[in-house]
C-alpha cells in the first residue's frame, strides 16, 4: 500500500504586499498567518486579531446571492476569503481552481521567502509555483 505524505512549508512573506498589476497596497492576512516577523508570539497576534476584525466588517465584506450554474472568480491576491454555510440544508457543488500567480513583494522590494523547506519539491508535474513559464 502506497502511503500520501506532504510537505510543510513555512514562508516569510511581507505583510503589506504591492499587487503587480495594479500597484494596489493590500495587507497579506489569511488564516495560515502564524506570527508578524519582530513582534513577540502576544503582540503579534494582537495585531492580526486587529487586522482581521477590521476587514471582516459587513462594509467590507461581498456577500454574493447565488443562482443555479453562476459563478464567482475574485482575485486572492487582495481578498480574504471566509465561506459562510449558510445553505439551509440544501445540496451545493462547489469548485474551486486556484491560478498559479507570483511572489508577492512589499513596498521595500522584497519578496516573499521560504524557511522551510529551503527549496520546494519538485511538482509532479507543471512547474514550481512562482516559477517563470517557457513562452
Amino acid at each position: 500500500m502506497e502511503r500520501s505524505t506532504s510537505t510543510t512549508f513555512r514562508t516569510e512573506h511581507p505583510l503589506l504586499r504591492i499587487h503587480p498589476e495594479t500597484g494596489e497596497r493590500a495587507l497579506l492576512l489569511g488564516d495560515f498567518l502564524q506570527q508578524t516577523t519582530g513582534l513577540g508570539g502576544r503582540c503579534s497576534q494582537a495585531l492580526l486579531q486587529l487586522f482581521r476584525s477590521h476587514i471582516e466588517r459587513p462594509g467590507h465584506t461581498v456577500r454574493r446571492r447565488w443562482r443555479e450554474s453562476g459563478v464567482a472568480i475574485r482575485d486572492n491576491r487582495t481578498t480574504q476569503r471566509y465561506g459562510v454555510d449558510d445553505s439551509g440544508g440544501r445540496e451545493r457543488r462547489l469548485r474551486r481552481g486556484t491560478v498559479d500567480g507570483d511572489v508577492p513583494v512589499g513596498p521595500d522590494g522584497r519578496r516573499s521567502r521560504p524557511i522551510a523547506p529551503e527549496e520546494a519539491p519538485a511538482p509532479g508535474f507543471g512547474v514550481a509555483s512562482g516559477e517563470p513559464t517557457a513562452a
